[in-house]
């Protein structure tokens, strides 16, 4: 699921387009579209939270943690569109062992996370958008930037000394995963002007690789050259694949 390393111009020229999008949402919506009280656009600001179970984070809390920034619009009594972006920022901890030994690099990577998200809310009876219970399905594209410092390293025996392994490929590297985010919520609206959100979001393909990390039906083969590449994705696995969340909008 995982694409080929990318250069960081790719991916700055995809944000632009997509919160240039964002900010014109608001003005493609139909003047007719219902609404609550003839408001129909909420921006606004998301905490996502789940537990680090098997996974390293900065500082070992113990939590992982996504920010988000959303802006949705209603296209009718019961169905809402937006746009999301996700952001987080974790580590991997290099417990995995190479494939050919039980030896393993010494220290952590970090891995920066963005994910675009196109969001499709269908409400329930009884309620109209943007007030009640919900379901969500929404198309993600999760952008990875993966970095490590010089001073991780592992070590060999050459010639009867230690000698260490400094090369782990090149760094910072971009990796994308496509992914399909189901959620379930309820939101309020308070004041007539802000709306609050909460429930719970899974990523598919996420869940489904829970399967393979634990069960290690079909095992990476780890070297230096591919260490980066394969162990970063069970870390966006991890903190993408289950999700509480609330949300704090604006409705305008």
């Amino acid at each position: 699921m995982f694409s080929q390393p990318q250069g960081s111009r790719n991916i700055h020229l995809l944000m632009i387009r997509f919160f240039s999008l964002m900010i014109l949402l608001p003005f493609l919506a139909f003047t007719q579209a219902p609404g609550y009280m003839g408001k129909k656009c909420v921006v606004g600001y998301g905490f996502n939270i789940s537990p680090a179970i098997n996974n390293a984070t900065p500082r070992d809390n113990h939590l992982n943690t996504i920010h988000e920034l959303y802006l949705d619009y209603v296209i009718g009594n019961k169905w809402l569109v937006g746009l999301g972006a996700r952001y987080y920022k974790t580590i991997y901890d290099n417990k995995a062992n190479f494939s050919d030994s039980d030896v393993h690099p010494e220290g952590s990577y970090t891995i920066n996370g963005i994910s675009l998200c196109l969001n499709f809310k269908y409400y329930k009876r009884n309620y109209v958008a943007p007030w009640g219970r919900y379901f969500m399905i929404s198309p993600v594209l999760n952008m990875a930037k993966t970095s490590y410092d010089p001073s991780m390293h592992t070590v060999g025996r050459v010639n009867g000394h230690d000698t260490l392994y400094l090369d782990f490929g090149p760094s910072p590297v971009n990796y994308y995963h496509f992914d399909i985010m189901l959620g379930w919520g309820r939101s309020r609206v308070i004041a007539d002007r802000f709306t609050v959100d909460y429930g719970y979001n899974l990523q598919l393909w996420s869940l489904i690789t829970a399967l393979n990390e634990v069960g290690q039906l079909f095992p990476a083969s780890l070297a230096m050259n591919n260490y980066i590449e394969e162990t970063h994705k069970w870390r966006v696995h991890g903190i993408n694949r289950f999700n509480f969340f609330i949300k704090l909008g604006y409705l305008f």
